[in-house]
């Protein structure tokens, strides 16, 4: 089997920002303000892209829900709407290229999950190491700021399953 198919990148980024269940992604909330560029991508030709394309996808998700997330943006790495599970549906993920699923059963336990095709949107989450900037958008245009701490990667042991058991693969065994 295919290690790369077998993962369930539902667990390759779930950003744990309050509640007890430990998190296979964490990230740390941090002030900062956007008037300011915070990082600079080293290929763009200077410094305030970064903040210039935030502002632009910011522009392009904007939905007027407080409320809901609509998109995650890592300067240099991802800039990808987010949208919602249908009710009723926990294993629903999003089969568009370059968008990212809000997993609904996380927000019970007080926790954002993000799910994606490791195909797809999902691939991308190799790119992300701690100490990354995470931006989530909300549908007002609103900003919080996260700052990753640590990233696990689990492999799903029955990977057609949504009620799969999972290996920790930095502790396989």
């Amino acid at each position: 089997m295919n290690l790369r198919r077998s993962l369930l990148v539902a667990f390759l980024l779930v950003l744990l920002f309050y509640g007890e269940l430990p998190p296979p992604a964490t990230a740390t909330p941090v002030q900062t303000s956007l008037d300011i560029p915070i990082e600079v991508n080293k290929k763009t030709s200077h410094p305030g892209s970064e903040i210039q394309n935030l502002y632009k996808f910011i522009r392009q998700i904007k939905t007027g829900d407080e409320d809901v997330l609509a998109g995650i943006y890592v300067a240099g790495v991802m800039a990808f709407p987010v949208i919602q599970q249908p009710p009723g549906e926990p294993a629903y993920v999003s089969t568009q290229p370059d968008t990212l699923t809000q997993f609904a059963l996380a927000n019970d336990y007080g926790s954002m999950g993000i799910l994606a095709h490791n195909t797809l949107a999902g691939a991308i989450f190799n790119e992300l190491y701690p100490l990354q900037r995470i931006r989530l958008i909300f549908g007002d245009g609103s900003v919080s700021e996260y700052v990753i701490s640590s990233v696990e990667r689990f492999q799903a042991l029955s990977p057609t399953s949504p009620f799969s058991d999972f290996m920790d693969l930095s502790h396989p065994g």
